[in-house]
């Protein structure tokens, strides 16, 4: 349901983005990518083979998603749904209790297309975000986004969003240009951009190159609540992300 949701709204995305791009002043191009060359040694992919079982039915799945290196020990985020689609965002985040599922195989790849042996150590299901570990044995080094309070950001501000191309094409990484189209602040703080359907599991920047947060699915209260893609901001990241450090 979210893969046929998320098509939707992506190509929605795409024509909206074609048409924000020529609105767009030669400073953004050139601050996309002055942010794309500082962060896309950060931007990774995150593999795992999910077991899904239903009563006695079982099955495994292949699932990627672009990560986000927050720590030069290795630690990415992701979006949790994405890597795991026994995740239910609806209901405050809680899993369908018919569906079990159980990840194995967890990897991370870099930009240079290493394979690095990894274990999700944190799930935050009302965030969507999944924190990844790669194997402390590991003599590959990683290039780290700092995550810092969350900048100020305003409606109708430009934003930065990252994000890499699948396998067939090079795992190419791929910039997009947009604005901030709405502030939700209650019960908490989340963004959304003009390009609603695009890139989940990406993160987001201003155009003077500070993190804004990271693309993630959020659904409403009501229980018919479909999810939506949101900007979750970084200080909301940063809190989670100090649970893992304890």
């Amino acid at each position: 349901m979210f893969k046929r949701i998320i098509s939707i709204l992506a190509l929605s995305a795409s024509l909206t983005t074609f048409a924000l791009a020529a609105d767009q002043p030669q400073d953004s191009a050139q601050a996309g990518r002055d942010v794309l060359a500082k962060n896309k040694e950060a931007l990774v992919f995150v593999s795992a083979v999910a077991k899904m079982s239903m009563g006695t039915e079982t099955h495994d799945e292949k699932m990627e998603a672009t990560g986000l290196v927050i720590d030069a020990s290795g630690l990415v985020i992701c979006s949790l749904s994405t890597i795991d689609p026994a995740t239910d965002l609806g209901n405050s985040g809680q899993a369908d209790s018919s569906i079990k599922s159980s990840l194995s195989d967890v990897k991370i790849m870099k930009a240079d297309n290493t394979e690095i042996s990894a274990k999700l150590i944190l799930k935050d299901p009302d965030l969507d975000l999944a924190f990844i570990q790669a194997d402390k044995a590991t003599s590959a080094t990683f290039t780290a986004v700092s995550l810092e309070k969350t900048p100020e950001a305003k409606i109708l501000d430009s934003i930065i969003t990252l994000d890499r191309l699948g396998k067939d094409f090079g795992r190419e990484p791929v910039v997009f240009l947009s604005r901030i189209s709405a502030i939700v602040t209650k019960p908490r703080t989340f963004f959304f951009s003009s390009d609603q359907g695009s890139s989940i599991s990406s993160p987001v920047f201003l155009l003077n190159g500070k993190l804004l947060g990271f693309r993630l699915l959020k659904a409403g209260p009501s229980e018919d609540s479909e999810p939506s893609p949101v900007i979750v901001p970084v200080g909301d990241i940063l809190q989670a992300a100090q649970q893992v450090k304890k």
